[in-house]
C-alpha cells in the first residue's frame, strides 16, 4: 500500500519545512504533496527555494493561489494525489505535528487488518504528553449538537458522563470505534475520499472533521483511533497566530450553521431558524457567563 501525505501551510513556512523534512525521513511514506494556500509572507517562494536541490518525486510544492480555507486548501493536495500517484492511502497533517516514524507503517498495517475502518489516526498527546480532551469527540447529532451550542449544557453533561476521551480510551481494544477525529492528523483510504469528494468546501474552517466524518459513516464506514501510536499536536499554533479570537468565533458559528442546516436538517427551510434561536440563546448564555466575570475583574484591578 501506498500513502501520500498533505501538508496545508498558511504563514508558516519554518513550521511546514520542519514537519516535511521529518516526513521525508521516513521510507513508509511514499509521496508528500505541501499546498501553500495563500500565504501572504512568500512562504511559498521560501519552502520552493528550500527544496530546489531537492530532486525527489516524493515531494511536491504546490501554490494554491488565493486562501479558500481549510477544506479547500487540503483538497487541493488530496486531488493532487488522487490524480497523480498510486497512493491507497491519504494523510492529512498540520505543519504543528510531530510523530514517531513507525506511524505510517502502523497505519498501513491496521487498514490491512481492519478492513471496515475508512480513517484512522492515533492518540493526540499535547507536548507534555497529556491525551487531548480534542482527540475526538461525540456525534453530532442534533440533541448532541444543540448541547454543545451551549456552554453550561456542555459542563454538565462533562459532569454527569465523564471525560469522553478517556473512557473511549479505557478499553481493550487495539481500534477505538469513534465518531470523529480532529482534522490535525488523520489517514483515509484514496478511494473513500475520492468517493466522498474529500472535504466540504462549504466551510473556510471548522467543522470540516464533523462533515468529513458525517459521509464516510453515511457510506458504511468505521473511523478509528489506534492505541498504540501517540502524536503531538502543538494545538493551534498557525491558527491562532493569524486569526483573532472575535474573528474565529464568526467564522466558527458560520460553519456551524452550515453543518446544522446542510446536514443536519438536510437543507430544509426550517433549519435556519432553529440555528438562529440555538445562536442566540448561546449568545445570552455567555454574556450572562462574561458580565459577572468581567465586572468582578474590574473591581479588583481598582
Amino acid at each position: 500500500m501506498k500513502t501520500g501525505i498533505v501538508i496545508l501551510n498558511y504563514n508558516d513556512y519554518m513550521r511546514t519545512i520542519a514537519c516535511a523534512d521529518h516526513i521525508l525521513l521516513f521510507p513508509s511514506i511514499d509521496y508528500i504533496v505541501i499546498v501553500d494556500n495563500g500565504s501572504t509572507n512568500n512562504s511559498f517562494e521560501n519552502i520552493k527555494d528550500y527544496y530546489k536541490f531537492l530532486h525527489s518525486s516524493k515531494l511536491k510544492i504546490i501554490e494554491s493561489g488565493s486562501n479558500g480555507g481549510y477544506a479547500k486548501g487540503n483538497n487541493i493536495g488530496i486531488n493532487h494525489l488522487l490524480n497523480n500517484t498510486d497512493s491507497d492511502i491519504i494523510g492529512i497533517v498540520n505543519p504543528d505535528i510531530t510523530f514517531e516514524n513507525n506511524l505510517g507503517e502502523e497505519i498501513k498495517n491496521q487498514f490491512l487488518k481492519y478492513r471496515d475502518f475508512a480513517v484512522l489516526t492515533g492518540v493526540q498527546t499535547d507536548k507534555s504528553g497529556h491525551i487531548s480532551k480534542r482527540a475526538f469527540w461525540r456525534d453530532l447529532s442534533i440533541p448532541q449538537f444543540i448541547i454543545s451550542m451551549s456552554p453550561t449544557l456542555s459542563k454538565l453533561q462533562s459532569l454527569i458522563l465523564g471525560n469522553y476521551v478517556f473512557k473511549k480510551l479505557n478499553t481493550s481494544e487495539e481500534i477505538v470505534d469513534v465518531p470523529t477525529v480532529e482534522g490535525c492528523l488523520f489517514f483515509i483510504r484514496a478511494n473513500v475520499a475520492r468517493d466522498i469528494k474529500g472535504f466540504d468546501e462549504g466551510t473556510f474552517l471548522f467543522m470540516e472533521e464533523d462533515i468529513l466524518s458525517w459521509k464516510v459513516r453515511n457510506l458504511g464506514w468505521k473511523i478509528g483511533v489506534i492505541k498504540n501510536i501517540k502524536f503531538i499536536h502543538d494545538h493551534s499554533a498557525t491558527i491562532g497566530q493569524f486569526i483573532s479570537y472575535l474573528n474565529r468565533v464568526k467564522i466558527m458559528n458560520k460553519s456551524r450553521r452550515y453543518y446544522f442546516c446542510k446536514y443536519l436538517f438536510k437543507g430544509k427551510k426550517s433549519g435556519k431558524s432553529i440555528y438562529s434561536i440555538l445562536e442566540l440563546i448561546s449568545w445570552i448564555e455567555q454574556m450572562l457567563v462574561m458580565i459577572p466575570y468581567l465586572f468582578i475583574k474590574n473591581r479588583i484591578i481598582h
